[in-house]
């Protein structure tokens, strides 16, 4: 069986605001993110992430559903990180 390995990239300018709507910052704790995603042949699907942000890294969880799969890991925290307004999250399952 091949391992699945999953690269989760997610610009969330946007979305990348806790609840009361504040800009996030390298330390701005514990966040979440929830919406939808499409994959590369047009697959619709969704995505969850629960993490804390500290020093503009991100650790904590991620869950992907795709095309009738599901995916959940935690994330990989020295590529996963806030840069420039953008949340660049990585995940991988079966390495």
């Amino acid at each position: 069986m091949r391992p699945i390995l999953c690269r989760l990239l997610l610009v969330v300018s946007l979305l990348a605001t806790p609840a009361l709507g504040s800009e996030l910052t390298p330390d701005s704790g514990a966040v979440s993110f929830r919406g939808l995603l499409q994959s590369a042949d047009g697959h619709p699907g969704e995505f969850a992430v629960e993490a804390a942000l500290d020093g503009g890294n991100f650790s904590g969880r991620a869950a992907i559903s795709i095309a009738g799969k599901h995916l959940e890991a935690d994330l990989v925290e020295a590529r996963s990180y806030l840069e420039n307004g953008k949340c660049i999250l990585y995940l991988e399952q079966g390495r």
